[in-house]
């Protein structure tokens, strides 16, 4: 029977070189170059590089083919974790930028799945395990609005409305669970614990 150590032991042994800190994996990039980390600090943390780490180290694929994937990638507390960062416009975002968080959240599993070389390592397998998907934001730049009447009110709005979106994938068990934290959240309630 698969277990969430097997994943755990498979990733250090294949892909040890992309357990990386917490400042390195939630660099934004541009396609050409990098131009700053979310955090400001990497709190003593490592997780795995899943998006250009472990992905980046695949085969010579034509980037057309690539799947889309989360950031990072953490085992904790007998669960395997799919982390995307976000440090711009989340939820004010156009249709298109959040289903493309939606995306990440199915294909990381396909790609996660096919890249390890696990014996029995099926789909359905897979989601016998525990995991869940942590979207990671920056208050600060989640919200493209302007300041005014109700401002607050429509921002817990519009982040409750993508959330239920998002949380829909944990309904029908893709994932065990699905969590939005902002960054200082995700510092407290993760990191930390």
């Amino acid at each position: 029977m698969l277990k969430v150590k097997d994943i755990e032991e498979e990733l250090f042994k294949e892909f040890g070189t992309c357990y990386k800190s917490l400042k390195d994996i939630s660099k934004k990039t541009d396609q050409v170059s990098t131009l700053y980390s979310m955090f400001d600090e990497d709190y003593n943390y490592k997780l795995f590089d899943y998006d250009t780490g472990i992905l980046g180290r695949r085969e010579k694929i034509d980037r057309r083919d690539i799947l889309c994937s989360v950031d990072a990638i953490d085992i904790k507390n007998n669960c395997i974790y799919f982390i995307e960062f976000k440090d711009g416009n989340v939820f004010s975002a156009k249709k298109e930028e959040k289903f493309q968080i939606r995306l990440k959240m199915i294909e990381s599993i396909l790609e996660f799945i096919d890249i390890l070389k696990i014996p029995n390592l099926s789909l359905k397998n897979f989601l016998k395990l525990k995991r869940k998907f942590i979207l990671v934001y920056n208050e600060e730049n989640a919200y493209k609005v302007n300041e005014e009447n109700g401002y607050k009110e429509y921002k817990i709005m519009i982040r409750d409305k993508f959330e239920r979106v998002l949380k829909k994938y944990g309904e029908d068990k893709i994932y065990s669970k699905v969590i939005l934290l902002e960054k200082n959240e995700f510092i407290e309630k993760y990191l930390k614990k």
